[in-house]
């Protein structure tokens, strides 16, 4: 879209999505990096993703996915 995409992205304990772990809305790339506040504990979490055009226009959130924060290995 030439008028700009932007992401949202949820992280979750739950595939829910009830207890967000982060959540960072308006980001303009298609990575992030946690940073040390936004570090998780070891565990299982759920995540998800949606772009935005520019004029607003939210597509659906992606599947859901998971992945296990594992700091013993």
């Amino acid at each position: 879209d030439p008028s700009g995409v932007t992401y949202a992205l949820e992280v979750a304990i739950d595939a829910e999505f009830n207890s967000l772990r982060i959540a960072k809305y308006d980001l303009t790339t298609s990575s992030h990096k946690p940073t040390a506040a936004e570090a998780l504990a070891d565990g299982t979490y759920y995540w998800r993703v949606r772009a935005s055009d520019n004029a607003n226009n939210a597509g659906d959130f992606s599947t859901v996915w998971s992945f296990v924060v594992d700091t013993r290995v």
